[in-house]
C-alpha cells in the first residue's frame, strides 16, 4: 500500500484539547486526550466518542517548546508556553474495543506554513535527542 502522509508521523504523547465544530452553537462539545504521534500534517490522538469523517475539530495541542522553533518567537507574548491551536479535519476514526474508545486521526487544515515548519523543526529536535 503506497504511503498517502505528506510528512512521517513522530511518536510522542502529549495533551490535546479538541471542540467541534458546529452549530448551533450551543451543542459546541468541548473535550481533552492525549495524542500518540504527531506530524507538520496531523495528528492521531484517542477519544471515548465516535468522531464523524469530515468533522472539523478546533485543536489545542500541548507540544513543549514548539514555539521557541518559529522565527519571532522572542517577540511572542507568553514565551514558550503556547498551544499549537490549528483546525483539524478527522480522516480516520477506528474502534479500539468496546470498552476502550476510538483512534481519531486528524488532517491539520490550514496550518500557517510559520507554524508547520517549526513544528517540523521542533519534532525533528525532539527525534535526534531519542534516537
Amino acid at each position: 500500500m503506497k504511503e498517502r502522509r505528506q510528512f512521517v508521523r513522530i511518536p510522542r504523547k502529549g495533551l490535546i484539547k479538541f471542540r467541534e465544530m458546529h452549530l448551533p452553537k450551543s451543542l459546541i462539545s468541548d473535550d481533552a486526550s492525549f495524542f500518540t504521534n504527531i506530524s507538520p500534517g496531523g495528528i492521531l490522538f484517542e477519544s471515548a466518542y465516535h468522531l464523524s469523517l469530515g468533522t472539523m475539530l478546533k485543536l489545542e495541542i500541548e507540544l513543549k517548546d514548539w514555539v521557541r522553533c518559529l522565527p519571532d518567537a522572542d517577540k511572542l507574548p507568553g514565551g514558550n508556553s503556547q498551544p499549537l491551536r490549528v483546525l483539524g479535519e478527522v480522516v480516520h476514526c477506528h474502534e479500539l474495543s468496546p470498552q476502550s474508545g476510538y483512534s481519531i486521526g486528524i488532517k491539520f487544515v490550514n496550518l500557517d506554513p510559520r507554524h508547520q515548519e517549526a513544528l517540523l523543526k521542533c519534532l525533528q529536535d525532539h527525534a535526534a535527542q531519542h534516537d
